[in-house]
Protein backbone atom coordinates (compact mmCIF):
# COMPACT_ATOMS: atom_id res chain seq x y z
CA UNK A 1 0.00 0.00 0.00
CA UNK A 2 1.33 3.28 -0.85
CA UNK A 3 1.39 6.18 1.81
CA UNK A 4 1.50 9.77 1.19
CA UNK A 5 2.18 12.28 4.03
CA UNK A 6 1.03 15.84 4.05
CA UNK A 7 1.81 18.00 6.85
CA UNK A 8 -0.39 20.37 7.98
CA UNK A 9 1.19 21.77 11.26
CA UNK A 10 -2.04 22.66 12.45
CA UNK A 11 -1.48 23.15 16.30
CA UNK A 12 -4.65 22.55 18.36
CA UNK A 13 -4.27 23.58 22.30
CA UNK A 14 -5.86 20.58 23.92
CA UNK A 15 -4.37 18.71 23.77
CA UNK A 16 39.97 6.88 0.68
CA UNK A 17 41.34 9.50 0.48
CA UNK A 18 42.17 8.24 -2.77
CA UNK A 19 46.40 8.17 -3.14
CA UNK A 20 46.96 8.45 -6.46
CA UNK A 21 50.63 8.38 -8.01
CA UNK A 22 52.10 9.33 -11.25
CA UNK A 23 54.58 6.70 -12.42
CA UNK A 24 56.22 9.12 -14.59
CA UNK A 25 59.57 9.36 -14.00
CA UNK A 26 59.84 12.82 -14.50
CA UNK A 27 57.45 13.51 -11.95
CA UNK A 28 58.75 16.37 -9.59
CA UNK A 29 59.14 15.43 -6.17
CA UNK A 30 57.37 17.59 -2.89
CA UNK A 31 61.01 17.86 -0.98
CA UNK A 32 59.61 17.97 2.20
CA UNK A 33 57.84 14.38 1.53
CA UNK A 34 60.85 12.28 -0.54
CA UNK A 35 59.34 9.46 -3.20
CA UNK A 36 56.26 11.60 -3.03
CA UNK A 37 55.16 13.51 -6.45
CA UNK A 38 53.88 16.92 -6.14
CA UNK A 39 50.65 15.87 -7.25
CA UNK A 40 50.00 13.38 -4.92
CA UNK A 41 51.07 15.80 -2.04
CA UNK A 42 48.94 18.39 -3.60
CA UNK A 43 45.83 16.31 -3.95
CA UNK A 44 46.76 15.04 -0.06
CA UNK A 45 46.94 18.90 1.01
CA UNK A 46 43.61 19.79 -0.25
CA UNK A 47 41.63 17.06 0.77
CA UNK A 48 42.75 17.80 4.18
CA UNK A 49 42.14 21.97 3.82
CA UNK A 50 38.25 20.59 2.65
CA UNK A 51 38.16 18.43 5.53
CA UNK A 52 38.54 21.41 8.11
CA UNK A 53 35.93 23.59 6.05
CA UNK A 54 33.23 25.15 7.84
CA UNK A 55 30.40 23.17 8.12
CA UNK A 56 32.00 19.39 7.37
CA UNK A 57 30.11 16.54 9.38
CA UNK A 58 27.61 19.22 10.96
CA UNK A 59 25.01 17.39 9.70
CA UNK A 60 25.46 14.47 10.73
CA UNK A 61 26.33 15.75 14.12
CA UNK A 62 23.21 17.63 14.74
CA UNK A 63 21.03 14.74 13.19
CA UNK A 64 22.45 12.53 16.12
CA UNK A 65 21.81 15.04 18.88
CA UNK A 66 18.21 15.49 17.60
CA UNK A 67 17.60 11.92 18.15
CA UNK A 68 19.37 11.81 21.54
CA UNK A 69 17.16 14.79 22.31
CA UNK A 70 13.94 12.90 21.11
CA UNK A 71 14.87 10.19 22.97
CA UNK A 72 15.40 11.68 26.09
CA UNK A 73 12.42 13.36 25.60
CA UNK A 74 9.88 10.47 24.73
CA UNK A 75 12.15 7.92 27.13
CA UNK A 76 9.26 7.55 29.77
CA UNK A 77 6.05 8.02 27.94
CA UNK A 78 3.24 5.95 27.16
CA UNK A 79 0.27 7.12 24.93
CA UNK A 80 -3.11 5.29 24.50
CA UNK A 81 -6.26 5.82 23.02
CA UNK A 82 -8.48 6.29 25.78
CA UNK A 83 -11.83 6.46 23.75
CA UNK A 84 -13.15 6.46 19.49
CA UNK A 85 -16.02 7.46 17.69
CA UNK A 86 -18.66 5.43 16.12
CA UNK A 87 -17.83 5.23 12.47
CA UNK A 88 -19.63 7.90 10.50
CA UNK A 89 -21.08 7.31 7.15
CA UNK A 90 -19.15 9.65 4.18
CA UNK A 91 -19.33 13.49 4.27
CA UNK A 92 -20.92 13.06 7.51
CA UNK A 93 -19.19 14.33 11.04
CA UNK A 94 -17.65 11.95 13.59
CA UNK A 95 -20.03 12.19 16.31
CA UNK A 96 -17.36 12.62 18.86
CA UNK A 97 -13.85 12.64 18.88
CA UNK A 98 -10.40 10.93 19.38
CA UNK A 99 -9.40 10.92 22.94
CA UNK A 100 -5.93 10.32 24.28
CA UNK A 101 -3.83 10.43 27.26
CA UNK A 102 0.06 10.44 27.60
CA UNK A 103 1.40 9.29 31.20
CA UNK A 104 4.64 8.85 33.17
CA UNK A 105 5.83 4.99 33.83
CA UNK A 106 4.35 6.26 37.28
CA UNK A 107 1.42 7.10 35.88
CA UNK A 108 1.68 11.02 35.97
CA UNK A 109 -0.14 12.81 32.84
CA UNK A 110 2.66 13.81 30.90
CA UNK A 111 1.33 17.85 30.32
CA UNK A 112 1.99 20.41 27.64
CA UNK A 113 3.78 16.96 25.29
CA UNK A 114 3.46 17.62 21.44
CA UNK A 115 2.04 14.67 20.09
CA UNK A 116 1.21 14.06 16.22
CA UNK A 117 -1.95 12.67 14.85
CA UNK A 118 -1.60 11.29 11.51
CA UNK A 119 -4.77 10.02 9.94
CA UNK A 120 -6.46 9.31 6.51
CA UNK A 121 -7.46 11.88 4.08
CA UNK A 122 -8.23 10.35 0.64
CA UNK A 123 -7.76 7.24 -1.37
CA UNK A 124 -6.96 6.08 -4.64
CA UNK A 125 -8.30 2.65 -4.95
CA UNK A 126 -5.80 0.96 -2.16
CA UNK A 127 -3.11 3.80 -1.83
CA UNK A 128 -4.35 5.86 1.21
CA UNK A 129 -3.11 9.42 1.78
CA UNK A 130 -2.63 10.42 5.30
CA UNK A 131 -2.25 14.00 6.90
CA UNK A 132 -0.25 15.10 9.99
CA UNK A 133 -1.48 17.71 12.57
CA UNK A 134 -0.12 18.75 15.77
CA UNK A 135 -2.17 18.09 19.37
CA UNK A 136 -0.90 19.35 22.96
CA UNK A 137 -1.90 17.49 25.77
CA UNK A 138 -3.55 19.74 28.67
CA UNK A 139 -2.87 19.66 32.59
CA UNK A 140 -4.19 15.79 32.92
CA UNK A 141 -1.97 14.67 29.83
CA UNK A 142 -5.04 14.48 27.58
CA UNK A 143 -5.75 15.26 24.40
CA UNK A 144 -8.97 15.33 21.64
CA UNK A 145 -8.86 15.32 18.06
CA UNK A 146 -11.53 15.68 15.87
CA UNK A 147 -11.35 15.06 12.10
CA UNK A 148 -13.35 16.98 9.43
CA UNK A 149 -15.84 15.33 7.90
CA UNK A 150 -14.46 12.89 5.48
CA UNK A 151 -15.21 12.74 1.92
CA UNK A 152 -13.86 9.27 1.57
CA UNK A 153 -15.08 5.53 2.59
CA UNK A 154 -12.17 4.39 5.07
CA UNK A 155 -11.10 0.83 6.72
CA UNK A 156 -7.91 2.24 8.20
CA UNK A 157 -6.09 3.49 11.64
CA UNK A 158 -5.04 6.93 13.07
CA UNK A 159 -2.24 7.30 15.06
CA UNK A 160 -0.77 9.23 17.92
CA UNK A 161 3.07 9.72 18.23
CA UNK A 162 5.21 12.07 20.37
CA UNK A 163 5.92 14.90 17.80
CA UNK A 164 9.78 15.07 15.91
CA UNK A 165 11.32 14.53 12.92
CA UNK A 166 10.20 11.57 11.55
CA UNK A 167 12.00 11.98 8.36
CA UNK A 168 14.82 11.40 10.70
CA UNK A 169 14.94 7.38 10.21
CA UNK A 170 16.15 7.20 13.90
CA UNK A 171 13.47 9.44 15.49
CA UNK A 172 11.04 7.70 13.09
CA UNK A 173 11.89 4.35 15.01
CA UNK A 174 11.94 5.75 18.45
CA UNK A 175 8.56 7.32 16.98
CA UNK A 176 6.99 3.83 16.27
CA UNK A 177 7.87 2.44 19.82
CA UNK A 178 5.55 5.38 21.55
CA UNK A 179 2.59 4.89 19.21
CA UNK A 180 -1.11 4.71 20.12
CA UNK A 181 -3.23 3.49 17.29
CA UNK A 182 -7.26 3.28 16.70
CA UNK A 183 -9.20 2.07 13.74
CA UNK A 184 -10.61 4.75 11.19
CA UNK A 185 -13.44 3.51 9.91
CA UNK A 186 -15.81 5.52 7.54
CA UNK A 187 -18.85 3.83 6.08
CA UNK A 188 -19.88 4.08 2.55
CA UNK A 189 -22.79 5.88 1.74
CA UNK A 190 -23.86 3.54 -1.10
CA UNK A 191 -25.88 1.19 0.86
CA UNK A 192 -29.17 2.55 0.10
CA UNK A 193 -28.31 3.37 -3.41
CA UNK A 194 -28.64 0.09 -5.30
CA UNK A 195 -26.77 -2.28 -6.79
CA UNK A 196 -26.38 -5.41 -8.64
CA UNK A 197 -23.58 -8.44 -7.57
CA UNK A 198 -22.57 -11.67 -9.39
CA UNK A 199 -19.36 -13.80 -7.84
CA UNK A 200 -18.71 -16.62 -10.22
CA UNK A 201 -17.64 -19.44 -8.72
CA UNK A 202 -15.20 -22.42 -9.85
CA UNK A 203 -14.90 -26.33 -8.96
CA UNK A 204 -12.06 -28.33 -7.26
CA UNK A 205 -10.97 -29.53 -11.43
CA UNK A 206 -11.27 -25.32 -12.26
CA UNK A 207 -14.02 -25.18 -14.19
CA UNK A 208 -16.40 -22.22 -13.35
CA UNK A 209 -20.32 -22.54 -13.29
CA UNK A 210 -22.53 -20.50 -15.26
CA UNK A 211 -25.52 -20.07 -13.16
CA UNK A 212 -26.18 -18.09 -10.56
CA UNK A 213 -23.87 -19.68 -7.66
CA UNK A 214 -23.80 -20.30 -4.03
CA UNK A 215 -21.28 -17.97 -3.85
CA UNK A 216 -22.81 -15.09 -5.26
CA UNK A 217 -25.95 -15.61 -2.79
CA UNK A 218 -23.62 -15.83 0.09
CA UNK A 219 -22.39 -12.26 -1.05
CA UNK A 220 -25.85 -11.39 -1.53
CA UNK A 221 -27.24 -12.02 2.17
CA UNK A 222 -24.09 -10.67 3.90
CA UNK A 223 -24.19 -7.42 2.02
CA UNK A 224 -28.08 -7.80 3.12
CA UNK A 225 -27.02 -8.28 6.59
CA UNK A 226 -24.59 -5.44 6.83
CA UNK A 227 -27.29 -2.65 5.56
CA UNK A 228 -27.04 -2.55 2.10
CA UNK A 229 -30.83 -2.22 0.09
CA UNK A 230 -32.14 -2.92 -3.33
CA UNK A 231 -29.19 -5.40 -4.13
CA UNK A 232 -29.90 -8.31 -6.18
CA UNK A 233 -28.06 -11.19 -8.34
CA UNK A 234 -26.85 -10.55 -11.80
CA UNK A 235 -26.31 -12.65 -14.96
CA UNK A 236 -22.92 -11.05 -15.95
CA UNK A 237 -20.92 -14.75 -15.64
CA UNK A 238 -20.16 -14.64 -19.43
CA UNK A 239 -18.51 -11.76 -18.84
CA UNK A 240 -16.60 -12.04 -16.33
CA UNK A 241 -15.03 -15.51 -17.06
CA UNK A 242 -13.20 -13.68 -19.83
CA UNK A 243 -12.23 -10.85 -17.32
CA UNK A 244 -13.85 -8.70 -19.50
CA UNK A 245 -14.39 -5.22 -17.32
CA UNK A 246 -15.60 -3.26 -20.03
CA UNK A 247 -18.27 -5.77 -21.19
CA UNK A 248 -19.28 -6.27 -17.46
CA UNK A 249 -19.81 -2.44 -17.34
CA UNK A 250 -21.70 -2.39 -20.51
CA UNK A 251 -23.63 -5.63 -19.37
CA UNK A 252 -24.81 -4.15 -15.85
CA UNK A 253 -25.87 -1.27 -17.66
CA UNK A 254 -27.86 -2.20 -19.94
CA UNK A 255 -29.99 -4.28 -17.44
CA UNK A 256 -31.96 -1.21 -16.82
CA UNK A 257 -32.51 -2.06 -12.73
CA UNK A 258 -34.06 0.78 -11.28
CA UNK A 259 -32.05 2.69 -8.98
CA UNK A 260 -28.78 0.47 -9.01
CA UNK A 261 -25.81 2.65 -9.04
CA UNK A 262 -22.96 0.06 -8.64
CA UNK A 263 -21.92 -3.54 -9.33
CA UNK A 264 -19.98 -6.12 -7.33
CA UNK A 265 -18.64 -8.76 -9.33
CA UNK A 266 -15.59 -11.41 -9.08
CA UNK A 267 -14.80 -14.65 -9.27
CA UNK A 268 -14.22 -17.32 -6.06
CA UNK A 269 -11.42 -20.46 -6.48
CA UNK A 270 -9.98 -23.31 -4.19
CA UNK A 271 -6.54 -22.25 -2.52
CA UNK A 272 -4.37 -24.12 -0.97
CA UNK A 273 -4.58 -27.97 -1.92
CA UNK A 274 -7.70 -27.02 -4.49
CA UNK A 275 -9.82 -29.37 -2.64
CA UNK A 276 -11.60 -30.15 0.49
CA UNK A 277 -8.67 -31.97 2.59
CA UNK A 278 -9.34 -33.96 6.01
CA UNK A 279 -6.88 -32.62 8.42
CA UNK A 280 -6.75 -32.69 11.96
CA UNK A 281 -10.03 -31.17 13.89
CA UNK A 282 -12.05 -32.14 10.66
CA UNK A 283 -12.05 -31.06 7.10
CA UNK A 284 -10.31 -28.33 5.65
CA UNK A 285 -11.84 -25.55 2.79
CA UNK A 286 -9.65 -22.46 1.24
CA UNK A 287 -11.01 -20.58 -1.37
CA UNK A 288 -9.78 -17.28 -3.10
CA UNK A 289 -12.13 -14.77 -3.70
CA UNK A 290 -11.10 -11.48 -6.63
CA UNK A 291 -13.39 -9.16 -5.97
CA UNK A 292 -14.58 -5.83 -7.86
CA UNK A 293 -16.68 -3.17 -7.06
CA UNK A 294 -17.67 -0.56 -10.29
CA UNK A 295 -19.18 2.79 -10.33
CA UNK A 296 -22.11 2.28 -12.81
CA UNK A 297 -22.17 6.20 -12.89
CA UNK A 298 -18.53 6.56 -14.88
CA UNK A 299 -17.39 2.69 -14.70
CA UNK A 300 -14.91 3.55 -11.96
CA UNK A 301 -13.15 0.98 -9.52
CA UNK A 302 -14.64 1.55 -6.18
CA UNK A 303 -13.53 -1.44 -4.78
CA UNK A 304 -10.95 -4.09 -5.38
CA UNK A 305 -10.19 -7.29 -3.41
CA UNK A 306 -8.42 -10.57 -3.78
CA UNK A 307 -8.60 -12.15 -0.42
CA UNK A 308 -8.49 -15.73 0.79
CA UNK A 309 -9.89 -17.70 3.95
CA UNK A 310 -9.76 -21.09 4.95
CA UNK A 311 -12.30 -23.01 7.47
CA UNK A 312 -12.38 -25.85 9.71
CA UNK A 313 -15.58 -28.16 9.89
CA UNK A 314 -16.09 -30.79 11.49
CA UNK A 315 -18.38 -33.15 8.70
CA UNK A 316 -17.49 -32.46 5.02
CA UNK A 317 -20.43 -32.07 3.82
CA UNK A 318 -20.61 -27.98 5.08
CA UNK A 319 -17.08 -27.84 4.86
CA UNK A 320 -17.17 -25.25 1.31
CA UNK A 321 -20.40 -24.38 2.01
CA UNK A 322 -18.93 -22.42 5.23
CA UNK A 323 -16.24 -21.58 3.29
CA UNK A 324 -18.16 -19.48 1.08
CA UNK A 325 -20.22 -18.41 4.20
CA UNK A 326 -17.06 -16.45 6.28
CA UNK A 327 -15.03 -15.14 2.54
CA UNK A 328 -18.59 -13.60 1.38
CA UNK A 329 -18.79 -11.95 5.35
CA UNK A 330 -14.87 -11.34 5.49
CA UNK A 331 -14.91 -9.36 2.13
CA UNK A 332 -18.29 -7.51 2.48
CA UNK A 333 -16.88 -5.96 6.28
CA UNK A 334 -14.26 -4.58 4.50
CA UNK A 335 -15.82 -3.27 1.47
CA UNK A 336 -18.43 -1.41 3.41
CA UNK A 337 -15.46 1.19 4.80
CA UNK A 338 -13.88 1.14 1.61
CA UNK A 339 -16.62 1.53 -1.96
Amino acid sequence: MKITRVNKKTCLVLVASTLFTISCASAPKDPSTPNTPVAATESAKKESNNDKKPGANISVSETETETAEYSKKIADVKIEVTSSPAAPVKNAAFKTPFEVKATKSDGTPCANLELTVSYPVSRNGNDITFAEETLTTNTEGKATFLPKAPTTSFNSEIKFFPAGDIKNEDIAKLAAEHTATAKYQVVTNLKTSGGLISVVEYNEKGKASMDVSRTSSKFLMALMRAGFKGIGNAPLESAIVTNDQKKIYESAKALNAPRVNFVIYGTAKFGGEGKISKVDGGYSCTLIGDITCIDLKDGSILYHTVHETTTITKDSWNALETCRETLATEIVSDMQYAM
